[in-house]
């Protein structure tokens, strides 16, 4: 998603912390512009995100918030410990997530959103299918095998993202357990990265697993 670092550093660090700035805006054609509402938090004007049709994609916290925790150590090991921290809780920051998709579901002028749950993206093949035929997607184009890649890919970043699609041949059951203990996860953190930062990614993981449950409620079934 776009955010609009305006009103992100805005909310994450308080009105000073963007004293003297505007926030930032999209260049769009003149029948799309206009301004943002309190619940748009990208720098998209209102009008043009409209003409889109959207899908949201959430995961449970103590599932991606410790990947991607791990992804972003590995891709950039310049990068302290606390510094990765505030990038991952940047990127499982749900609220604005929450504040869009509540904005597209109530807006008269907007298509209504799609919201899929990884877990039913890897558990329930019906689920993608159906997702294929609502976007105009077609659904005999979907892939639930594959063969794993064999070619190096330079780029670190997108390597260690893209690293277990390339190394699987199939979808991984297990990224979906039927149950999350966040207290057994924690204790697994804490082996990983340390006492102190797996108390933290518990800390981030209890706050945001309310949106995520808001969220869910509202998921694509079949």
């Amino acid at each position: 998603m776009v955010v609009d670092p305006y009103l992100h550093n805005k909310r994450m660090y308080g009105a000073g912390a963007v004293e003297g700035e505007e926030p930032w805006g999209l260049q769009v054609p003149s029948e799309f512009a206009g301004d943002g509402v309190e619940y748009n938090d990208t720098i998209i004007p209102d009008e043009y995100l409209r003409q889109w049709q959207s899908t949201f994609l959430i995961r449970h916290p103590a599932l991606s918030a410790p990947s991607y925790f791990r992804a972003v150590a590995h891709s950039r090991p310049h990068l302290s410990q606390d510094e990765v921290l505030i990038l991952t809780k940047f990127a499982m920051d749900l609220k604005r997530i929450r504040r869009l998709f509540d904005w597209f579901e109530s807006d008269a002028g907007t298509l209504t959103p799609v919201l899929l749950d990884a877990d039913d993206v890897i558990r329930q093949p019906e689920v993608v299918r159906r997702y294929c035929q609502m976007v105009g997607l077609d659904p005999t184009k979907v892939r639930f095998t594959w063969t794993a890649g064999e070619e190096i890919d330079n780029n670190l970043v997108r390597a260690t993202f893209m690293r277990t699609l390339k190394e699987s041949s199939g979808v991984i059951m297990e990224k979906a357990p039927d149950v999350v203990d966040i207290e057994h996860e924690c204790q697994k953190w804490k082996e990983e990265f340390g006492e102190e930062m797996g108390r933290e990614l518990q800390n981030l993981v209890e706050e945001v697993v309310p949106d995520y449950e808001y969220l869910k409620a509202k998921r694509l079934r079949v």
